[in-house]
C-alpha cells in the first residue's frame, strides 16, 4: 500500500475562552490538517498546532514544509516501510510540529490497513488515559503548573517555596533551559519534579535535558514528536492513543482537553471526557476522522 497525496491544509477555530500562555492569549484555533492517502484510498489525519512563540512553526511554514519538502519525498513509498518512510522528514532539521502531524497521519493509515485501533501499535497497556485541563474553567484535584518559561530560575524557586503546602505534582518549563545553572540547581532543589515541555522536542535534546539535570520529568507530545519519535523518548527516560500505550505515560494526565475551549472542531465524532478520563477509540486507525463539511468552512486555504 504506497501514498498517493499528502496535504496540509490550515484551518481557524475561534476559542470560546483565550488560551493564555506566558507569550500571550491565544484567541483563535489556527491549525493545520495534515492528510495522507494511500493508492487504496486508506485515508489518514492529524490536526497539529504551529504555535510560533512555543514551537517556532507557523501555518505556511507546516504547509510549505509538508507539501513541498516531504509529499515529494513521501508519495509513492509503502507506508509500511516505516523506518524508510520515517527518514523522510528526519532529513529535515526542526518543523518539529509538522513532522509528528505527518507521523501521526501514517500511524493512523497503518492501523486501518491492519485492522486495529494505533493504541494497540506501540503497546496498548489501556484503554483511556486521564485528562488535565488548565485552571479556572473546572474544580481542580491534581494540580501541576506550566510557566511557559515565563519566569528566572529564582522567580521559580520563589513560587515552589511559597506553595510549598498546595501539594503540587510538578512544574513545567520554570525558565528557560537555555538558563542552564540556574534551572540545574532548581532541579536539584525542588520538591517536585521539574518537567521540559519545549526544551525537549525532540530525542536528542530530551535525553540532553535529563543528562545535564535541566529535568526530571519530560512533557512528550505525540503532536510534536510523532508517535514513532515519541516511543524512542519514552523508552530512553502524540494525544489520547500514544498516552494510553505505554505503562509510564499512563500514569499521568495528559493534556488533550484544550478543544473543549474552542467553539468547534473538525471530527466526525465527537471527543467524550466522562469521569476525568477520555477513552481510546475502538476503530481501525487513530479515530480521528473529519467532518468534510466542517474542514470546508473553517480551512482558510480558500
Amino acid at each position: 500500500m504506497k501514498i498517493a497525496t499528502v496535504e496540509a491544509i490550515p484551518d481557524s477555530i475561534p476559542y470560546v475562552h483565550a488560551l493564555h500562555l506566558a507569550s500571550g492569549a491565544v484567541h483563535e484555533a489556527d491549525h493545520v490538517l495534515v492528510r495522507i492517502t494511500t493508492d487504496e484510498g486508506v485515508v489518514g489525519t492529524a490536526d497539529t498546532p504551529p504555535r510560533p512563540c512555543t514551537y517556532g512553526e507557523t501555518q505556511k511554514s507546516i504547509v510549505a514544509v509538508v507539501e513541498d519538502v516531504f509529499a515529494p519525498q513521501l508519495v509513492g513509498l509503502d507506508v509500511l516501510d516505516r523506518e524508510k518512510v520515517q527518514a523522510v522528514p528526519a532529513r529535515t532539521v526542526h518543523n518539529q510540529t509538522a513532522k509528528g502531524a505527518v507521523g501521526f497521519a501514517l500511524w493512523g493509515v497503518i492501523g486501518q490497513f491492519l485492522g486495529q485501533p494505533v493504541t494497540r501499535l506501540p503497546g496498548g497497556f489501556t484503554d483511556s488515559m486521564r485528562v488535565s485541563h488548565m485552571p479556572g474553567f473546572k474544580p481542580a484535584a491534581e494540580l501541576s503548573v506550566d510557566a511557559d518559561r515565563g519566569w528566572s530560575a529564582n522567580e521559580a524557586m520563589e513560587v515552589l517555596r511559597r506553595t510549598a503546602d498546595l501539594g503540587l505534582q510538578s512544574l513545567e518549563e520554570p525558565d528557560d533551559a537555555r538558563e542552564v545553572l540556574g534551572r540545574r540547581r532548581l532541579v536539584e532543589h525542588s520538591t517536585i519534579p521539574i518537567a521540559a515541555d519545549e526544551s525537549a522536542p525532540n530525542l536528542g535534546e530530551a535525553a540532553k535535558e535529563i543528562l545535564t539535570g535541566g529535568a526530571n520529568l519530560l512533557a512528550v507530545k505525540a503532536a510534536r514528536s510523532g508517535f514513532t519519535e515519541a516511543a524512542k523518548i519514552v523508552s530512553t527516560v502524540d494525544s489520547v492513543v500514544f498516552g494510553a500505550a505505554p505503562a509510564h505515560t499512563s500514569k499521568r494526565a495528559g493534556e488533550p482537553s484544550n478543544f473543549l475551549d474552542m467553539a468547534d472542531d473538525l471530527l466526525a465524532e465527537p471527543v467524550v471526557i466522562a469521569g476525568g478520563r477520555i477513552r481510546v477509540p475502538e476503530v481501525p486507525g487513530a479515530g480521528t476522522a473529519v467532518d468534510e463539511d466542517k474542514l470546508a468552512h473553517y480551512r482558510t486555504d480558500r
